[in-house]
């Protein structure tokens, strides 16, 4: 991965975080948060995993930020300085998840 962009994840994933805890009205029945994300070398194309308490709500809140996604990305073209705005693809972020459902396994063979 170029220098450039071990910078452009960082920058969008701050970004992003900021623009979903201060301009998101998130319902209360979960909370939602960027866990990773990963721009594309041509800056076309972002791809940005969520991470969701609880996480049986993943759905839910994955379909609240579908709908923001015009304004989850017209805040970020005003709040980044990119020859383009990449176009953002939301996930669910299940590595927590796994990792509980491991930790339970192995608790059980004990």
């Amino acid at each position: 991965m170029g220098d450039r962009m071990l910078q452009v994840n960082p920058m969008v994933h701050q970004k992003l975080a900021e623009i979903v805890s201060r301009d998101l009205e998130v319902p209360a029945e979960f909370f939602i948060t960027i866990s990773r994300v990963h721009v594309d070398a041509g800056l076309k194309v972002a791809d940005v995993w969520l991470s969701v308490i609880p996480f049986a709500k993943s759905q839910d809140a994955l379909a609240f930020i579908i709908r923001q996604k015009g304004l989850i990305q017209k805040t970020l073209a005003r709040n980044i300085k990119l020859k383009y705005t990449p176009k953002l693809f939301f996930k669910i972020d299940d590595t927590a998840e796994k990792a509980s459902e491991i930790d339970q396994l192995l608790d059980s063979l004990n």
